[in-house]
């Protein structure tokens, strides 16, 4: 990118991401211009030289004189640039800001070597395969900024965004444009239902935590007694439904010395017999002192839910598995609750779960720029 004088032509490149070529007339924004030339750059992150694009810039030459470039990569599609004067200190390496005037300035958003990988047509400076440069991108003002720093000269362009089909429909190629207003269609659609998925995983998410708390039809609720020389309690229940999650529900009657705990475990005795383990319980009660004073913590509840493969009269085992020397008696009272028809949360969690994972996939296709900044920032983590 230099003065308008032509210098020739550079490498010869081979086919070009979009149908522009060097000779191409058009009129944009209501200016008209003609193609002059094509240079195509590679860039790559220079902490990690695998990770690797490309861009393509064709030189327009206007009605008025002026020399501009229109670039092109897949991420930030079209922009028109032009040269503008650099009116303030900047450094490449370390400045923060890019100076626009005397008054604005743009952010710097990245900064990446590149190379040259060759070029095409007439340009304003003799393009060189293999010549390296170093970028410095930036943004502010709805517009981006580039500043290309070579070995001899330091030059800044700001662009303007231009839409595919405001270019395809300037060049008066018809099958371009049509293939860009499917593609914007169908990118449409695959917002609309990746942002539709993510509502629907979020609903899920939602009532999965509203409903958690529902324990569902109480069947019967019993307090009991258990101590080292009896510690097995049995609560007949008669299910209605198999394969309906029912809920068990402890809490513990009073509370316990400071420093104590006790350990349940339920269990589940089906009709034919069969013992199932369903959950453990701890209470605790917890006492101290620290710079804020003195503290108490205590947990005295505990539930878990399992599912009936059959109906009929089954059991709830409640067991007395441990409990600490310092209980009197070495006894604990319990309320026993038990609810029938309860709610699993992981069919929500599952639900909105699988839900996420169609949103984020449709609005891949949706946002390709926006997810592969989101993939690209959960690797960098």
């Amino acid at each position: 990118m230099g003065e308008p004088a032509m210098l020739g032509e550079g490498t010869t490149l081979g086919r070009p991401p979009k149908p522009i070529k060097p000779g191409d007339v058009f009129a944009l924004m209501g200016v008209s211009y003609i193609v002059l030339g094509r240079v195509d750059y590679e860039g790559w992150d220079s902490a990690n030289s695998s990770d690797r694009w490309r861009w393509t810039e064709w030189l327009l030459g206007a009605e008025d004189g002026r020399m501009l470039w229109l670039s092109y990569d897949d991420e930030a599609g079209f922009v028109l640039f032009r040269k503008i004067r650099i009116r303030a200190p900047f450094n490449p390496q370390t400045s923060a800001h890019l100076p626009i005037d005397n008054q604005r300035s743009a952010i710097v958003k990245e900064r990446y070597p590149a190379r040259i990988l060759g070029a095409k047509g007439e340009l304003t400076w003799q393009a060189k395969a293999g010549d390296q440069l170093n970028m410095v991108e930036g943004a502010g003002m709805g517009k981006r900024y580039s500043l290309q720093v070579a070995e001899s000269e330091l030059e800044l362009y700001e662009g303007v965004p231009v839409e595919e089909t405001a270019i395809a429909a300037a060049l008066g190629d018809d099958g371009w444009l049509e293939r860009t207003k499917n593609r914007k269609a169908r990118k449409a659609i695959m917002r609309f239902a990746g942002i539709a998925a993510f509502i629907f995983a979020l609903i899920g998410l939602c009532l999965g935590a509203a409903f958690y708390g529902y324990s569902g039809d109480k069947i019967t609720s019993e307090t009991v007694r258990l101590n080292v020389e009896n510690p097995r309690a049995s609560i007949p229940i008669d299910l209605d439904n198999a394969n309906r999650p029912t809920m068990v529900k402890l809490k513990l009657n009073g509370s316990l010395p400071a420093n104590t705990w006790a350990e349940i475990d339920v269990s589940v005795r089906d009709p034919d017999e069969v013992e199932t383990y369903v959950f453990t319980s701890e209470f605790w009660r917890e006492t101290g002192t620290d710079s804020d004073g003195p503290w108490d913590e205590s947990d005295y509840s505990g539930s878990g839910r399992f599912i009936p493969d059959a109906q009929g009269q089954h059991e709830v085992l409640v067991d007395l598995s441990a409990i600490n020397e310092d209980i009197q008696n070495n006894t604990i009272s319990v309320e026993v609750a038990v609810y029938k028809n309860s709610f699993l949360y992981t069919w929500f969690l599952g639900y909105g779960g699988l839900a996420g994972i169609i949103g984020l996939g449709l609005m891949a296709f949706g946002f390709p720029e926006t997810a592969g900044n989101f993939v690209n920032s959960i690797l960098e983590d």
